[in-house]
């Protein structure tokens, strides 16, 4: 955010107070950088990081949820000044229960635009699902164009490999035809609540991580496999029965696959994360297949997680947001490779 080389951490606070930005020195210590963002009616349930105004600094969308404010809580965009202090442009988008949002040039004209999931409105009608695209400045402008309704979450990713970006909402993908069109994809998950996109199993084409635990957390995980033109298959792998809530993957045991850091934990319910490690490269086992690491996290109450180098040792790293409306630390987990047993692959 401050552009010095080292990430930093941005936390959404919903009703709970403004939004923090927390610098890095570069070993993994925060400091608060002292700012409140978000307007003062402001709800945010998602935000998303990316140049938006074409000056090279990362500026801020915040999707705002509407519960609770009948009149309704206007996303935001908030600009970066290169040094990490970001100021309010003033621009209030809709007024939808905005639970998520995707940023990516999704028209082509060579600005990020803006891909937003709505949930449903007061009286529990559902809201459809919205684009609003970029002017190159950062000035956004709603299309007009919906795509379904009702999304909890919004990824953009290219499932068919036809070179254009389709997007997912919860479970459902909707395909890209081109000039702003979508189709919905024929493809289920069998009552998945929200997929998660990367290459498990190594053939260049993006499988899916079907997270089904939810508030009961009585439904394992699974992995789909896609067979390069979108069409995804279950591996028939049982991940866990825990409620997740948010995934990251990263390469964690630095042999070449990606591994699964699940963030489990529901309002009342406190449940510590599980680390998956992919069985190819240094496991020698089936690439795409998981087995638990072992590694034990404490029990929280996570809402979301997000993997990356934070203390600058070439090692993936862990930050987890908790709480779920009640008072509970925000926690980051450094990876700490057990350089004693490196030839068997094991992680401490």
């Amino acid at each position: 955010m401050n552009n010095d080389g080292y990430p930093d951490i941005y936390i959404a606070n919903a009703d709970k107070g403004p939004d923090q930005i927390w610098f890095n020195n570069g070993k993994g210590v925060f400091t608060n950088s002292g700012q409140n963002i978000g307007s003062a009616v402001k709800r945010d349930r998602s935000i998303a990081l990316t140049d938006l105004n074409r000056d090279g600094f990362l500026d801020v969308f915040i999707a705002n949820d509407q519960i609770g404010n009948p009149t309704g809580c206007p996303n935001e965009v908030w600009i970066n000044d290169g040094k990490g202090k970001l100021k309010d442009s003033g621009q209030r988008l809709g007024n939808l229960a905005s639970v998520d949002v995707a940023l990516c040039d999704i028209d082509g004209d060579g600005d990020i635009d803006a891909v937003i999931a709505n949930l449903h409105d007061l009286q529990g009608h559902n809201q459809p699902n919205e684009i609003w695209l970029n002017d190159g400045k950062g000035n956004f402008t709603k299309s007009g164009i919906y795509v379904g309704e009702r999304g909890y979450s919004v990824i953009l990713t290219d499932v068919n490999n036809d070179g254009k970006l389709d997007v997912i909402f919860d479970c459902t993908i909707w395909i890209n035809n081109g000039n702003l069109n979508f189709t919905k994809s024929k493809q289920t998950f069998r009552d998945g609540n929200r997929l998660y996109i990367g290459d498990f199993n190594g053939d260049g084409y993006v499988d899916a991580f079907v997270l089904k635990g939810g508030p009961k957390g009585d439904t394992p995980n699974e992995i789909w496999l896609n067979d390069g033109k979108g069409n995804f298959t279950d591996s028939g792998q049982k991940l866990g029965n825990s409620c997740g809530y948010s995934v990251a993957f990263g390469d964690f045991d630095g042999d070449g696959d990606l591994d699964i850091y699940v963030a489990n934990g529901f309002a009342n319910k406190v449940e510590p994360g599980v680390l998956w490690i992919n069985q190819g490269g240094k496991q020698n086992g089936t690439i795409g297949a998981f087995k638990e690491s072992g590694i034990l996290f404490p029990p929280s109450r996570s809402w979301e997680v997000k993997a990356g180098d934070l203390n600058h040792d070439g090692n993936l790293d862990l930050f987890v947001t908790n709480g779920w409306g009640r008072p509970e630390d925000n926690k980051i987990y450094f990876l700490v490779r057990d350089t004693s047993r490196t030839e068997r692959g094991n992680e401490e």
